[in-house]
């Protein structure tokens, strides 16, 4: 686990997992091609210990992950300022992890199929025939999660 100062906001593997499936979006931080700090924000897809991500098959983005790089993909699940505390009641996870273009064509289909399950799964026939007309020229990429951080704070309004 990651080191945390406030370890009586520290939260279980499997509370980072359930914050991990559900939050709508989350950044991915990784160092551009010229060593810069990059963040990423970007809708994803969480499965058995991984973060599936897609884009465009060229860009900053793929240039930076290459063959396969190190990252910290985090979230905020929920957040509310509490004013009369000066403090805020949040949920938040961090992650770090190897990050790679996904080569497996199998697995590509699958964490695509994944993210129409999470984000549009009203719509799954449509979204399947879309994976059909757009998986040769979409990128997908993996973050295999070897650390994770959960942290919540709870503050009670006066």
């Amino acid at each position: 686990m990651i080191p945390m100062r406030r370890k009586d906001k520290s939260q279980s593997r499997e509370w980072c997992q359930e914050r991990l499936k559900k939050a709508p979006y989350g950044v991915l931080s990784i160092l551009d091609s010229q060593a810069r700090p990059y963040g990423i924000p970007l809708n994803y897809y969480y499965h058995e210990g991984k973060i599936y991500f897609h884009g465009a098959r060229e860009g900053e983005k793929v240039r930076a992950i290459g063959t396969g790089t190190q990252a910290s993909f985090s979230l905020v699940y929920r957040q509310e300022v509490v004013p009369d505390k000066f403090s805020s009641n949040y949920e938040s996870v961090i992650c770090f992890g190897q990050v790679k273009i996904l080569e497996d064509p199998q697995e590509k289909r699958q964490a695509l199929e994944g993210l129409i399950k999470k984000y549009s799964k009203e719509y799954k026939k449509e979204g399947l025939d879309y994976i059909d007309r757009a998986l040769a020229h979409t990128q997908v990429f993996v973050m295999t999660i070897e650390e994770t951080s959960g942290k919540k704070n709870q503050e009670e309004s006066s």
